[in-house]
């Protein structure tokens, strides 16, 4: 195969497993649009809350088993059954053990959030974590297995599962609790769908786990869980210190703030997971040129989509929070802009490098530093400053984490400054988004409608920033004509 027919396949793995994310992500928003609109702040508030427990549990106690897939699958061979036995049955044992402290911890919890209300959510708070815990491996499998539109079919049907349960619930019940429940079910079925697949795949087994193999992957992944935790506490120490100072309409205010551009998120994991892999084995051969070449590769395309993204939503952020939640959230849009800053050093994605030179203990230090600042910054700012200040924690403890990375990334690829990223790629992406912004701008200035403003303001800054981004060879006409072509459901 060819260098060329092999970044296409590259690129068309990557283009299904975007469009399966973008769809997700673009479906996923659906549901706070509604709810905003169905329950009141402070229950949206409780809400919120109660997926904030949820997911700090389930990104916590995954502690890097999902992330290892992406080393070991393709380097496994003939042990895939044991490895995705071992990390199944991991997760399990995980789950079985926290879900009952969970329920003996819900005093605490109730205390930390100043609301007994918490006290009743706890079981169906649990079974949602627990079941989703479990539930983590069958996207990424379907990535490393390359059935790249299976993947489309995965994440687009489980998210009409889960709005259809969710606002099946809320518009019935109008009850925060049962729909808790209903999510508990979501993560049930997501479970059951799992466990045949991989039964009947790969034959998982609690018997087939070998214990050096066990210890190989726990060795991979102890700092990457140690990452993991430190991450989870940095990036959400600012909810937590909020939801104990505010009340949880406040809480309601802030969580849509911190709304993130979905199909950002979407292009991320989709790129990522597809070169992640061949990051690994050129980084397993020591072919750090090839990582390097992988790792800018990456970073443009991040780039591509995101520069543009972050400017235009930056200018927009007035009438784009007040369409999607109303006014009641006028609050969240300077919350929203500082936020969206953090995009700009997420883009660089230098853990990616580490993972795949299994240089994972920088990750766990980046992080740790990060965690301290996060805390500190985040208690006495949002003391001082209230929700803002906590914004603004998280942003400088996000940077922070970065540069501690790329610097180790620097020196293991023994790159200088002016090599170490694709300056002259990033300059030319920000130097054509920001003059496409121009006309949007005159347009926010008419004082048409919010959806007016945004529609004209998005298919002027479109149809500006796509012909200069191919005239000046950021993007691929015939690639994308090619990716375009080989897309087939």
């Amino acid at each position: 195969m060819s260098q060329n027919s092999k970044e296409y396949s590259l690129s068309i793995q990557a283009a299904y497993v975007f469009i399966g994310k973008i769809s997700a992500s673009i479906l996923s928003v659906v549901v706070p649009i509604i709810l905003v609109r169905i329950f009141s702040q402070e229950e949206y508030g409780l809400y919120q809350q109660a997926l904030l427990i949820s997911i700090t549990l389930i990104e916590v106690l995954k502690w890097g088993l999902i992330n290892s897939l992406f080393y070991f699958y393709p380097l496994a061979k003939e042990k895939l059954s044991e490895l995705l036995s071992q990390t199944f049955y991991l997760l399990l044992f995980i789950g079985i053990i926290f879900l009952p402290l969970l329920y003996l911890l819900r005093f605490v919890i109730s205390d930390l959030f100043n609301s007994k209300v918490f006290i009743s959510l706890i079981w169906p708070i649990g079974f949602y974590f627990f079941f989703m815990l479990l539930s983590l491996i069958l996207n990424s499998l379907f990535v490393l297995e390359k059935k790249s539109r299976t993947v489309v079919r995965y994440e687009v049907t489980n998210q009409l599962v889960r709005i259809s349960i969710v606002l099946g619930t809320a518009y019935i019940f109008k009850d925060i609790y049962i729909v808790l429940w209903g999510l508990a079910l979501f993560a049930l079925l997501r479970s059951v769908v799992q466990y045949f697949y991989l039964r009947e795949n790969y034959k998982i087994s609690y018997k087939k786990i070998e214990l050096p193999y066990l210890l190989s992957q726990l060795k991979y992944i102890f700092p990457i869980g140690g990452a993991r935790l430190v991450k989870e506490i940095g990036s959400k120490i600012d909810k937590y210190i909020l939801s104990g100072m505010f009340s949880p309409a406040q809480f309601a205010i802030y969580a849509v703030g911190s709304f993130k551009i979905p199909f950002i998120g979407a292009f991320y994991g989709s790129i990522g997971n597809v070169l992640i892999p061949a990051m690994t084995v050129h980084g397993n051969n020591g072919e750090l040129n090839k990582t390097k070449e992988l790792w800018h590769k990456m970073i443009v395309k991040y780039a591509t989509i995101t520069i543009p993204s972050v400017i235009f939503c930056l200018l927009l952020a007035k009438p784009i929070i007040i369409l999607l939640y109303t006014d009641k959230y006028i609050e969240s849009v300077n919350i929203f802009r500082i936020f969206l800053i953090i995009s700009f050093i997420q883009m660089i994605n230098p853990s990616s490098v580490l993972r795949a030179c299994r240089t994972t203990k920088i990750i766990f230090t980046s992080h740790f530093y990060s965690m301290v600042v996060a805390v500190l910054l985040s208690y006495f700012l949002i003391k001082q400053y209230g929700m803002i200040g906590g914004a603004i924690s998280i942003v400088i403890s996000s940077y922070l984490r970065t540069l501690i990375q790329t610097k180790k990334v620097k020196e293991l690829l023994s790159l200088d400054f002016v090599n170490l990223f694709p300056w002259s790629d990033f300059f030319k992406i920000m130097i054509c988004s920001l003059g496409g912004a121009l006309l949007p701008f005159v347009i926010i200035q008419l004082n048409l409608s919010n959806f007016l403003t945004i529609l004209l303001g998005g298919v002027s800054y479109c149809l500006i920033v796509v012909p200069i981004f191919l005239f000046s060879n950021i993007l691929n006409y015939r690639q994308l004509i090619h990716v375009a072509r080989s897309i087939s459901f």
